[in-house]
């Protein structure tokens, strides 16, 4: 992950002599460079995987820190949302951009400025790996009939482009409701991904609109199956990779073939427990 993270910063800022692991650099480093600190890691399998928190720290000479918010602003255009591959393993991960870590710091004794940034690193998954349930299909197309933005189902792929949707099934539950018929439950998460506020506010209204109107959206339009919305719940400030912001949860009910063998009516027992030595 940090080798591919180098290779991103250098090519796309040439300015930067060099990206280093911490406890690498000296007083004598040339500047301006890059230091990375990696946080702990986070197997989230609530939502979409492998997730890991890194700091980027950036120094270059004590003169103005105009410089460094230049080389910044290079670094968040190179990895916010960007699809970056380790050369080495071949695993892809994008980056999220989640601010600015702390105050600036004026190092007299080194002879320079620096600032941290911090990112998201999320996985990314093959495009090979096939969705086997069929509600998440229906969302799929459901959703391709609101947009022409790409639509991901169950995690990020390695195809990952923005602006773009994630749908993925968070709680499943079925319950007897008579004999013969059976309530199936699911609640999905929506996910909109864009480095544009406003494009991902307008999405998640046309997406919760149509959903509010339509009341249920087709399962199997032949046999006449479909999922009825039972509850929509929003949240704008949510993570958009990791955690979504729309959780809608479905239901529908099916038919099921009744046992007709034979049914206990009682069951005796001598009431009695003997230990045996």
């Amino acid at each position: 992950m940090r080798l591919a993270i180098r290779n991103q910063l250098l090519n796309e800022i040439p300015e930067l002599k060099e990206c280093y692991e911490p406890n690498i650099p000296t007083k004598e480093t040339k500047k301006p460079y890059v230091v990375t600190v990696a946080k702990d890691d986070n197997d989230n399998g609530e939502v979409v995987g492998f997730i890991r928190n890194i700091e980027l720290w950036f120094y270059d000479k004590k003169l103005s820190f105009k410089s460094l918010d230049i080389l910044i602003e290079k670094a968040i255009k190179a990895l916010d949302l960007k699809v970056i591959t380790n050369p080495k393993t071949g695993d892809t991960f994008t980056c999220k951009f989640n601010g600015v870590v702390g105050q600036d710091v004026v190092d007299v004794e080194w002879d320079a400025n620096a600032k941290g940034i911090s990112f998201t690193i999320i996985a990314l998954h093959e495009e090979e790996e096939a969705n086997t349930d069929t509600w998440l299909d229906s969302l799929n197309d459901y959703t391709k009939q609101i947009t022409n933005y790409p639509v991901y189902l169950n995690n990020w792929k390695q195809n990952f482009e923005v602006p773009s949707i994630l749908w993925r099934v968070s709680k499943q539950s079925k319950e007897r409701e008579s004999n013969a018929l059976i309530r199936e439950s699911k609640t999905l998460i929506c996910h909109i991904a864009s480095n544009n506020k406003n494009e991902i506010n307008k999405l998640l209204d046309s997406i919760e609109d149509k959903l509010i109107i339509d009341l249920k959206i087709p399962l199997d339009i032949e046999d006449r199956r479909y999922l009825t919305i039972e509850t929509i719940e929003e949240d704008r400030e949510a993570d958009m990779l990791s955690k979504g912001q729309l959780t809608v949860k479905f239901f529908r009910r099916k038919m099921v073939t009744i046992n007709n063998g034979l049914t206990i009516e009682k069951i005796y027992g001598r009431g009695k427990l003997e230990r045996e030595d």
